[in-house]
């Protein structure tokens, strides 16, 4: 029971820091201006299915934890 509770400890701690690198990103990119990507598109059709795709694929495990379908993509290190 030790290794798993370790384990989600270095977990949460490596989401912390993730979390506040993000912020700082965030903090940084404040203010600049915002890159329009209108041109690059232009003709490209995107449907709400499409985004939906998408948001399942980069968010995959959110969504199958969501599902109770979730198991943990990193094994649990041995010690």
């Amino acid at each position: 029971m030790a290794g798993k509770s370790s384990y989600v400890m270095v977990r949460l701690e490596a989401i912390q820091k993730e979390i506040e690198m993000l912020r700082r990103s965030l903090e940084a990119a404040e203010g600049q201006r915002a890159i329009k990507l209108e041109g690059l598109w232009k003709g490209v059709e995107i449907s709400d299915e499409d985004l939906v795709k998408a948001e399942r694929s980069l968010f995959k495990q959110a969504h199958e934890f969501e599902e109770g379908r979730w198991r943990a993509s990193l094994s649990m290190p041995t010690l």
